[in-house]
């Protein structure tokens, strides 16, 4: 198992060198996974990082609540999980009310703290129409709405892993194409597989003026997938098209 962890954390250097070389306030990561893995490589890389949850003004260590104001901190990468994470729950109390919390330890709940865990309720998105429902409300919708802002903020995207179906998630990279003057975005996708691509994910999201056979476009693809794919390589081709 540990030698298993070890290669995965490889498998995500792409991201720790970019931040390493970038600075953490000039890189930030929107990812759709529900796991752990990305968390523990940053901690594992001691690399300053924040997803918007803290435990500020609570007494209990083993809960935390998104904070947009704390997640605008640039000082630190901010990691956005827009379709949640295994380790938050929909838990509350008669005092604190009810809503998503993150929890990174269920097992080791305090008596005192009187908050019951739904563990039958996931706070992770699957599905389609589930995701653009839950976009307008609570705490996914807080985070929906940091996801804008990061883009906005972001004319380059390095893109990796996306199934291109969550439509509402869609339609902000098609507005994110459209505020920026030069938008980039570097598509890390295999070269033997770039037509299953063009075939099956293109329709759900790419815009009318996209074409990846014209010297100016604004998608660019590096032909290896993010395991594959290291920060120096890839940051030559970035100051090449700027």
């Amino acid at each position: 198992m540990l030698s298993k962890r070890q290669e995965c954390m490889v498998k995500l250097s792409l991201i720790t060198e970019a931040i390493a070389q970038l600075g953490p306030a000039n890189v930030n990561v929107i990812t759709l996974n529900h796991d752990l893995l990305l968390e523990r490589t940053l901690e594992k890389s001691e690399l300053p990082w924040t997803d918007g949850f803290e435990n500020e003004n609570l007494k209990h260590e083993n809960r935390f609540e998104f904070l947009p104001e704390k997640f605008r901190d640039a000082s630190r990468t901010r990691v956005l999980k827009i379709h949640g994470s295994v380790n938050w729950f929909y838990a509350g109390s008669n005092e604190l009310g009810w809503k998503c919390w993150k929890i990174p330890y269920p097992w080791k709940v305090d008596p005192d703290d009187q908050i019951s865990i739904d563990y039958e309720t996931s706070q992770f998105l699957t599905g389609s129409t589930t995701k653009a429902l839950a976009y307008t409300k609570g705490t996914f919708g807080a985070i929906h709405c940091a996801a804008c802002r990061l883009l906005e903020e972001s004319p380059i995207i390095v893109c990796s892993g996306y199934g291109w179906k969550d439509l509402p998630f869609n339609e902000m990279l098609r507005d994110w194409s459209k505020y920026h003057q030069e938008p980039r975005m570097w598509l890390l996708h295999s070269e033997d597989r770039i037509k299953e691509f063009e075939g099956k994910k293109k329709p759900f999201f790419w815009p009318d003026d996209w074409s990846r056979s014209e010297s100016n476009s604004w998608l660019k693809l590096h032909p290896e997938f993010l395991g594959n794919t290291r920060w120096k390589d890839l940051s030559q081709k970035i100051r090449r098209s700027e």
